[in-house]
C-alpha cells in the first residue's frame, strides 16, 4: 500500500511538472490572490506584489530558463495589458476583473493550434540555423538517398538538408497541421506530411535527422 501511494504521488507529481501546466496554474494562482486581496480591499500595489510573487517563487518549477521566465512574466505581462487598454479606453477596459474572456483564451488556443497537447513533450520551436549542417554530406555514405526530417517544423532543417544533398529525397513529418502546410510551402522540393514523428516508420530511410531538446531524446 506504501509503494502504492508513493507510486501515486510520484506521478501526480510527473504530471504536475509537464509543460505547460506549470505555467497555467501559476498564472492561475497569481490572478486568484490578486483579485482575492481586492476583494478584501487591500492596496492595488499590495495585491499586485503578493500575486507577482506567486510567479516568483514558481519559477522552480521551470526546467530551463525561458521556462522559467514565463512562469515569472505571465502575471505582471497580463497587468501590463489590462493597464494599456485603460490607458486607452479599448473594449473591455471596465475593470480588471472584466477583460474580455476570448481575448486571454485566443493566444491559448492558437498555441493549442499550433501545439496539440500531444506534441507538449517534444521541442516547441527550435529552427535549424541556416549553415548548421554544412559539411554534413561528406560523413555520410554517398549513396543517402532517402532522408527524413522528424518533427521538421517550419521547415528549416529541411531547406538545410537539400543544400547538403541536392539529389537526395527529402522527406519531412510534422504532428502541427499549420506547421505541416508552412513548411512544405517553404520546401516544395521535400515531401511533408502530417504525423506523429514518434509513431512513423523510419526503416525506409538512409538518413533521420532529429534537432530536438534532450528531454525529448
Amino acid at each position: 500500500m506504501t509503494a502504492l501511494i508513493l507510486s501515486s504521488k510520484l506521478a501526480v507529481t510527473g504530471v504536475m511538472r509537464r509543460w505547460p501546466l506549470p505555467a497555467l496554474l501559476t498564472w492561475l494562482m497569481a490572478w486568484l490572490v490578486f483579485v482575492g486581496l481586492q476583494q478584501l480591499a487591500a492596496p492595488a500595489w499590495l495585491s499586485m506584489l503578493l500575486a507577482s510573487l506567486i510567479g516568483a517563487a514558481s519559477s522552480l518549477w521551470g526546467n530551463t530558463p525561458w521556462r522559467r521566465v514565463l512562469l515569472v512574466s505571465g502575471f505582471p505581462v497580463s497587468m501590463v495589458i489590462i493597464a494599456f487598454k485603460h490607458k486607452h479606453g479599448l473594449p473591455g477596459a471596465e475593470g480588471s476583473a472584466q477583460l474580455s474572456a476570448s481575448i486571454w483564451l485566443l493566444p491559448l488556443a492558437l498555441l493549442l493550434l499550433l501545439y496539440p497537447v500531444r506534441s507538449w513533450r517534444d521541442a516547441p520551436m527550435f529552427p535549424t540555423p541556416r549553415g548548421a549542417l554544412l559539411g554534413l554530406s561528406s560523413k555520410l555514405p554517398a549513396d543517402t538517398g532517402h532522408i527524413l526530417d522528424a518533427g521538421c517544423g517550419l521547415g528549416d532543417g529541411l531547406l538545410e538538408l537539400h543544400r547538403e544533398f541536392p539529389n537526395a529525397q527529402i522527406n519531412g513529418v510534422e504532428w502541427s497541421w499549420p506547421l505541416r502546410w508552412a513548411c512544405a510551402w517553404r520546401a516544395p522540393f521535400a515531401h511533408v506530411k502530417r504525423a506523429d514523428m514518434w509513431a512513423a516508420d523510419w526503416s525506409g530511410f538512409d538518413f533521420v535527422y532529429l534537432f530536438q531538446r534532450p528531454e525529448s531524446l
